[in-house]
């Protein structure tokens, strides 16, 4: 696909990283931190059920960020050292949104950015 919109997505400690690949570059476009679920406590004994429902909230809020920022593409590659990105290819497949996007997710190691970057021209240029 020539005018492909691609994007990789870098899952590791510090968030998501998300790249867009165009042919012969790639551009970091935005990190989207993790959620700190500490940083809400108030010093208040919280029950476990409310705790629950304010870190699924805050789930839910941030996967909207995140399909936000990557939907209109039409290859989406997730990679890292987390398990989380299989997660997220998970509910994404279950999106209807997503029907037509080809997701792909890669195990790898944790990389610098220039080595993220450079994986994500690899992997793009050099599909089939």
């Amino acid at each position: 696909m020539l005018n492909a919109k691609q994007l990789g997505i870098c899952v590791d400690d510090d968030g998501l990283h998300i790249m867009r690949h165009t042919p012969g570059a790639v551009q970091k476009i935005v990190l989207l931190p993790f959620i700190n679920t500490d940083e809400a406590d108030t010093g208040f004994k919280k029950s476990e059920s409310f705790v629950y429902d304010v870190e699924l909230q805050q789930q839910t809020n941030y996967f909207s960020q995140l399909k936000a920022a990557i939907t209109h593409n039409d290859n989406l590659l997730f990679f890292g050292p987390t398990n989380l990105k299989v997660e997220l290819y998970n509910r994404l497949r279950e999106d209807n949104g997503f029907a037509k996007t080809d997701i792909e997710v890669k195990q790898t190691d944790t990389m610098t950015g220039t080595q993220q970057q450079a994986f994500v021209m690899d992997y793009f240029e050099n599909r089939p």
